[in-house]
């Protein structure tokens, strides 16, 4: 009799679960759409708005993921004093958009200043003169006054809440734009006097935005457009780490 009761409590509990589940997958729907490009660069991304058929929007989340790779960052010490200093080196990103209201309850971008950065130390020497190059005021990759910081792969993640203010923006039909604006990012730290010379690095990513709704939600599940062949190729080679972060199970945050 107690095993009965704990075969039966073991099938309870499963179907309470399962339920649970799919309540949770019901309510919330996200749309993910790709970019790629060397910043600074500007990539339009179409998003399909929110048909009032589906339900009501309780929330709604915008998360960007950004990775860099690649580019260098070079620094040459023209100060009459040497310097040790820690130096970053990537990219910065947020998102925008023409059409709907991408902003908090407080009037801020939901996705800021994410940040996918390399750091690192340089002890350079006072200017060495830059004999090797024609003479003090040139810019030269030599000598103790030089140092060089090179682009590492580095992933960030950021997002925030809509405020509900704006909900109403997101509803209607077809598709408005959403824009992730990357630009290139460096911080010399306490280097003063110093000229820099940049590789460009290379940058991909994601915007999603979320809905976390109530209502039947829409007919066919699933939102979002198939990357192109190349984007596909180019997130399998050089954004394993994104992709694995997103597989993560994260809760729904709230306002």
């Amino acid at each position: 009799m107690k095993r009965s009761n704990k075969i039966r409590s073991f099938f309870i509990g499963m179907a309470s679960a399962m339920a649970m589940s799919c309540v949770l997958h019901a309510a919330i729907l996200t749309e993910t759409q790709y970019f790629s490009g060397i910043p600074d660069f500007n990539s339009p991304m179409e998003f399909t708005y929110w048909n009032a058929d589906w339900g009501v929007i309780n929330a709604i989340y915008v998360e960007m993921g950004l990775y860099v790779f690649n580019g260098a960052l070079r620094v040459d010490n023209d100060a009459g004093s040497g310097s040790s200093s820690t130096v970053e080196f990537g990219a910065e990103g947020q998102v925008t958009s023409p059409d709907v209201g991408m902003f908090t309850a407080t009037f801020q971008r939901p996705v800021q200043e994410v940040l996918a950065t390399t750091s690192g130390s340089l002890n350079l020497t006072a200017d060495d003169g830059d004999a090797e190059v024609g003479g003090t005021g040139n810019y030269s990759n030599q000598g103790t006054d030089f140092g060089e910081i090179l682009g590492a792969p580095a992933f960030t993640l950021g997002g925030g809440n809509v405020g509900a203010i704006f909900f109403n923006s997101f509803i209607g039909v077809g598709t408005y734009t959403v824009v992730a604006e990357v630009d290139q990012y460096a911080n010399l730290g306490s280097f003063g006097g110093a000229q820099q010379q940049i590789d460009p690095l290379s940058s991909t990513g994601f915007v999603s935005i979320t809905f976390d709704y109530t209502g039947d939600g829409p007919p066919t599940p699933g939102l979002g457009l198939v990357p192109e062949p190349a984007s596909i190729a180019l997130l399998l080679s050089s954004m394993a780490i994104l992709l694995s972060a997103r597989r993560r199970i994260r809760q729904f945050p709230r306002a």
